[in-house]
């Protein structure tokens, strides 16, 4: 697959750039061509775009992007959705991994500025999974959350698996794509 393959016939502007490879350094790839990486709800909206175009549909179905916004996970349940921008996606590229992820130090969780949401585990599954997809601009209809714990808060960017059913955690030292918008 290519970038081409991502476009409508009509389109004539190719806003769409497909990267590939380790997460970790393709973002870096991506950014040093003055690229965004695709947000979560502009994923979602350009799979209704072309829906009506099997072709692209299937191409874009068949992706498992990594997205352009992040989560930060602690071990007592909590997250951290935060919206992707320039310093988050340079800090990210540029930051020492541990398995596959950002481990949070000390403060750092409590540092982050993103949209809280206290104790996953306590929450009705249902209205954690709505006020999730609710705060990314996305309907929660047909679609599933995986979030791993682990022993430590950590932080990485979000994921969708084919036909963006499930939203989840990527692994930044993992190869993976990134969709480059302009």
């Amino acid at each position: 697959m290519n970038s081409l393959d991502l476009h409508l016939d009509r389109e004539i502007a190719l806003t769409y750039k497909l990267f590939q490879g380790k997460i970790q350094e393709t973002l870096l790839r991506l950014r040093s061509e003055y690229l965004s990486p695709i947000k979560t709800a502009h994923f979602s909206r350009r799979l209704e775009e072309v829906k009506s175009h099997p072709e692209v549909l299937e191409q874009w179905n068949n992706l498992c992007p990594v997205l352009g916004d992040a989560i930060a996970v602690h071990p007592y349940g909590s997250i951290q959705i935060i919206q992707g921008n320039l310093e988050l996606w340079d800090s990210i590229a540029k930051s020492r991994l541990h398995d596959g992820v950002i481990e949070l130090q000390g403060n750092s969780y409590d540092n982050l500025d993103g949209y809280h949401i206290m104790g996953m585990k306590r929450l009705n599954k249902e209205k954690f999974k709505e006020e999730i997809f609710s705060y990314l601009d996305i309907s929660a209809e047909g679609r599933e959350l995986f979030f791993p714990l682990r022993l430590y808060p950590y932080l990485t960017l979000l994921a969708f698996n084919g036909s963006a059913k499930i939203l989840g955690t990527s692994r930044l030292d993992d190869n993976g794509c990134l969709i480059g918008i302009r």
